[in-house]
């Protein structure tokens, strides 16, 4: 792998994580429909002792002695994890994944470290191109351009998944340059930030490609369990066939954020230096110079929760679940509400799961009309150009609503402050 580089050429112009992440902490009075956080009232902080517990007693109904427990929780251990063996269960489990060999699970610190791992092991900076959705979640393409990756942005369809036609064009493209693509970054279900759910027979097109073409997929699974209505579809992984998809779950959404822990799922090997080597020992051994190994109270604490739950999130999340398809139908209401009454066409993209809802409004919000939103209006929201790369030419007046961390009461609240700015905006373009 050749040394890495920075290009500080593509520093983004604005602190976007740093704003999805702070906004709302700025006043009590301020509703934020910002950032994706998941609501705290559901953040089980008080069981998370008895949690670790359970799996402390499970490890010493396993046969271990209470110094061998002592050790694998509490002693440095195995850079892929303590518990890639539950984690093989529970992906059995909630999904359809078949004969998952645990020494192919990686758990790191939270989705991020997964897609850097990714993208450093993966991709040389001088031989391969990235390719990831636009608009998409910044973490991913983000790092890739800051470490001077080539990184193209294929767009996302109105039906939901990114283009097909213009993905095989790059793929073209970069192969005739003599940089073939390498790695795809695809957010299937319940995409941030558009809310969509790409088709069935895009993704099965999407492997096929993968195969032909001979690039990895990374599967970002941030929200699959957050199903509200509508049928389930398989994941990437769930259909790869051919060891193509780097499957990568974070337990932020379904635990809590703090509990910075990820699935990072590659199975199948790569040829590095005229010999194969498993993927995910290549994965393992950088994530050893980068983390050393994930905290292990953490992994405890996800254990404890799987073990007690049959193994299963969506049980454990069953209520959660409910509770935010309450919030979008409250909000799709107050949407429908306040549209309704507006002079001028606004209308939205219902999500089937998810945190997000994507809302075209008749104008592009500028950086000063946010502060101004935010700052004489008390609401905050993302404009849908936040998710594209700074040199897109970005062709929606979009803006991205999320649902899932404010109440039902700051929702109707929130989307009252929200047609007050629009209204006053309205003034200002003289529409």
């Amino acid at each position: 792998m050749n040394e890495l580089k920075i290009n500080t050429d593509r520093f983004l112009e604005e602190d976007i994580m740093s704003f999805l992440g702070q906004t709302d902490l700025k006043s009590k009075e301020i509703i934020s429909f910002g950032s994706g956080k998941p609501d705290e009232s559901y953040f089980d902080l008080q069981g998370a002792l008895t949690n670790i517990d359970y799996y402390f007693n499970y490890l010493k109904s396993q046969g271990l002695d209470e110094l061998e427990v002592y050790s694998r929780i509490g002693q440095y251990t195995h850079v892929k994890g303590i518990i890639p063996n539950i984690i093989k269960t529970y992906l059995e489990t909630d999904y359809s994944f078949k004969d998952v060999d645990e020494n192919d699970i990686i758990l790191t610190v939270g989705a991020q470290e997964a897609f850097m791992l990714a993208i450093l092991r993966f991709c040389e900076q001088d031989k391969h191109t990235v390719v990831t959705e636009t608009p998409s979640y910044i973490g991913f393409n983000s790092f890739a351009g800051l470490s001077g990756y080539d990184v193209h942005y294929i767009p996302v369809d109105e039906a939901g998944g990114i283009n097909i036609q213009k993905l095989l064009l790059q793929l073209q493209t970069s192969n005739e340059l003599g940089k073939p693509v390498r790695l795809v970054y695809i957010n299937p279900d319940f995409h941030n930030p558009t809310g969509a759910v790409m088709p069935l027979e895009k993704r099965k097109k999407l492997i096929e490609l993968a195969d032909e073409w001979d690039f990895l997929i990374v599967e970002d699974n941030a929200y699959k369990i957050f199903r509200y209505e509508g049928t389930d579809l398989p994941s990437l992984k769930e259909l790869d066939h051919a060891n193509r998809v780097i499957y990568v779950e974070s337990f932020s959404k379904s635990v809590f954020p703090s509990v910075r822990l990820a699935i990072m799922y590659a199975s199948g090997n790569l040829r590095f230096n005229e010999v194969d080597l498993k993927k995910s020992d290549v994965l393992a051994e950088l994530k050893a110079y980068v983390s050393v190994n994930n905290p292990t109270l953490d992994q405890a604490l996800v254990a404890g929760i799987l073990l007690q739950n049959a193994y299963s999130m969506k049980k454990y999340n069953r209520d959660k679940v409910l509770a935010f398809k309450e919030k979008r139908d409250v909000m799709l209401r107050e949407l429908d509400r306040h549209i309704n009454e507006f002079p001028l066409p606004m209308h939205y993209r219902i999500p089937e799961g998810g945190f997000f809802l994507e809302l075209f409004i008749p104008f592009q919000v500028s950086k000063e009309q946010l502060e101004c939103a935010i700052n004489t209006y008390n609401v905050i929201f993302c404009p849908m150009w936040f998710f594209y790369h700074k040199d897109s030419v970005v062709k929606t007046n979009s803006i991205r609503l999320s649902f899932s961390k404010p109440s039902k009461e700051k929702i109707v609240k929130g989307v009252g402050y929200l047609f007050d700015f629009f209204k006053q905006e309205m003034i200002h373009v003289g529409a």
